[in-house]
């Protein structure tokens, strides 16, 4: 991420974010604690997680549940620049800060954005697991 909080996507994620951004604004998601990714949904996902979460609040009897999630994302349009920039949000740029570097992941129906030794920290936690889950599935 340059000093202007522009990041040149390669090709494939920038026609994936383009594609996302048809339906309207992507759905920025992130947790209050500046830790782990920065989830970017299409609008259309982002419903369906929505209702997901109401229909889990009902349930348990805590609609508190859905508001909060509700409060933790926002909805960004992305200015883009020539080549393939994209300008960050300076709000989620903070989080990038001061290495400016961010890793894209893509996660079935959604984009991360990572902080680069954040994600290979959870990666490390979460390999035990994966590898269990890799072996179960293989059979």
């Amino acid at each position: 991420m340059n000093t202007k909080n522009q990041v040149v996507l390669p090709s494939l994620l920038r026609d994936a974010f383009f594609n996302m951004e048809e339906e309207g604004p992507l759905q920025f998601y992130a947790e209050d604690d500046q830790r782990g990714p920065v989830e970017i949904y299409p609008p259309s996902v982002w419903r369906d997680k929505q209702q997901l979460m109401a229909d889990k609040a009902r349930e348990i009897g805590n609609r508190m549940l859905s508001l909060i999630f509700n409060s933790r994302a926002k909805p960004v349009d992305l200015p883009r620049g020539g080549n393939g920039r994209l300008l960050v949000p300076k709000e989620l740029a903070e989080r990038y800060r001061p290495s400016n570097e961010i890793l894209f992941v893509g996660n079935f129906t959604k984009i991360e954005m990572w902080v680069p030794e954040e994600f290979e920290a959870e990666m490390a936690r979460n390999m035990a697991d994966m590898k269990s889950a890799y072996e179960t599935i293989r059979g």
